[in-house]
């Protein structure tokens, strides 16, 4: 395990990188803080890319379902599914 940078003083805590960078109460609470709303910050945005990818998600089951409905008389599921495959891999979709 690394050696420990940080450690308590009577004064605060110690910077082992910056001798003589001391931490109070103060500065410990508003770092505290900051890292608090940081992960706040962090939680919403995993919860927003959640929500996109679950609708993307439903948009791709919705196609799948409209293109093998409309080709399911044109080729056999097998193929299709293959044909699926291709078309989920193929870097021309991605163009907007």
């Amino acid at each position: 395990m690394s050696e420990k940078r940080f450690y308590l003083t009577e004064n605060g805590i110690q910077d082992k990188e910056y001798e003589f960078s001391l931490l109070g109460e103060y500065e410990l609470v508003d770092i505290i803080n900051g890292i608090v709303d940081e992960n706040e910050q962090l939680r919403q945005k995993v919860e927003r890319l959640q929500k996109e990818n679950e609708e993307l998600r439903q948009q791709q089951q919705r196609l799948f379902n409209y293109f093998n409905d409309y080709l399911k008389d044109e080729m056999d599921s097998d193929n299709f599914s293959e044909m699926w495959d291709n078309v989920k891999k193929d870097e021309r979709w991605n163009d907007e």
